[in-house]
């Protein structure tokens, strides 16, 4: 007994070892250098996710040390919790450009900032993949900078913007485009992220779009044209909110979504703006297999439910999106009574649906098995559709 005392008191004092970058960061610079300087790119650079202090001290000699090595890939994550300074502020990272441009093909930073190029800089030419989260560009054409960053990179094939941020008021106008960008995530909210517009994607095939501008100052119509050859669509964001009463209708959008096959939107049946706009999007993906639907709104007032209510019955009469529609995903819903004759309407239509899921968000007023005992009453079109609910931990199946 003494002795597994004397054991649990030694264990206790044993000193706890130290997060590598920390032991780094308080080495004299000269040591640091060399130390990295020893590293494959790759560790270099990864090196600066060890310690906090270290990200904000040497992140920009990382790079430097890493681009003397020819790196193909570069990541450099400084969070945000670390820096605990504002967008505007974040730590500058100029010897980026230091990389071989010709050599640089896949390129993730994120809580940096980067400023102007120099002169004759045209660009990481091997590019094929870039994200950028948190970045801010510090140059006054920091827009332009982006904009031609993508431009030099013809063989770009996944891009990730998240709160991109320049530095100059307004942010200016910029295009994103890429002919051979297969797999895009666009998601900027900030302010400072500009006024930004999609160029025409041939080969995109998956995208995931945030949406936070109201249709003032963002052409959605423009923004679900260029989207048009998808084969799986993200919207997030698809609500009243955003839209701002001003729906997207069937006749405004000039391209059909003929690849689409899987459809995820962030939207509701309480306003009559989002499931016009949600019906719009619908209407023109005959093809679709896969719909998953998330509905986030929990406010108190629904005004619209009755105007939604006459709009969904007929909309939905004849909607050629249900002819091969496999699966259907309602996640976070109340069950309501738009809710439930959407979810009916498409088991009464659907012919080759084989399941449909809905996931009730704890403060649906409607138990499981009720909604369950409703749809399982629901003439089925495709006599092989399974149907689940479910609340919390329980599951009803119909």
């Amino acid at each position: 007994m003494w002795l597994a005392t004397r054991s649990r008191k030694q264990q206790r004092r044993q000193p706890q070892p130290t997060p590598e970058g920390t032991l780094l960061a308080a080495l004299p610079k000269e040591i640091q250098d060399d130390v990295l300087a020893r590293l494959p790119a790759r560790d270099a650079v990864r090196t600066s996710l060890l310690s906090p202090q270290l990200d904000l001290d040497i992140a920009d000699g990382l790079l430097h040390v890493a681009a003397g090595k020819l790196p193909r890939s570069v990541s450099l994550d400084i969070p945000a919790a670390a820096s605990g300074v504002p967008p505007p502020h974040h730590a500058a990272v100029p010897s980026l450009f230091a990389c071989d441009d010709d050599a640089l093909a896949d390129l993730r930073l994120g809580g940096c900032a980067l400023p102007a190029p120099p002169s004759g800089f045209a660009g990481f030419h091997a590019l094929n993949a870039l994200d950028l989260d948190g970045v801010v560009f510090t140059a006054e054409n920091g827009c332009v900078q982006l904009e031609a960053m993508l431009a030099a990179a013809p063989g770009l094939r996944d891009l990730r913007l998240k709160d991109i941020f320049f530095r100059v008021a307004g942010g200016g106008r910029w295009v994103i485009g890429g002919p051979s960008l297969r797999r895009l995530v666009l998601c900027l909210r900030l302010a400072g992220g500009g006024d930004w517009e999609l160029r025409a994607l041939p080969k995109l095939e998956c995208a995931h779009v945030f949406l936070y501008d109201p249709p003032s100052d963002r052409d959605y119509i423009h923004l679900f044209n260029a989207l048009s050859t998808v084969r799986e669509l993200k919207i997030s964001n698809l609500d009243s909110l955003t839209l701002h009463q001003e729906p997207i209708v069937p006749g405004s959008l000039s391209r059909e979504f003929k690849n689409l096959r899987v459809l995820k939107l962030d939207t509701n049946f309480y306003f009559l703006s989002t499931y016009i706009s949600t019906y719009c999007l619908l209407f023109k993906a005959p093809f679709l297999q896969v719909l998953e639907i998330t509905d986030y709104f929990r406010g108190r007032k629904i005004a619209e439910v009755d105007k939604v209510a006459g709009c969904l019955v007929t909309s939905l009469m004849c909607c050629s999106f249900l002819d091969n529609l496999e699966y259907l995903l309602m996640i976070s819903i109340s069950c309501s009574e738009n809710d439930m004759h959407f979810i009916k309407r498409v088991l009464h239509t659907a012919r080759n649906l084989q399941e449909v899921s809905a996931d009730m968000f704890q403060g649906s007023r409607k138990r499981a098995q009720e909604a369950s005992r409703e749809l399982q009453e629901c003439q089925r079109a495709s006599p092989e559709a399974s149907i689940s609910v479910k609340y919390r931990d329980s599951v009803c199946n119909a």
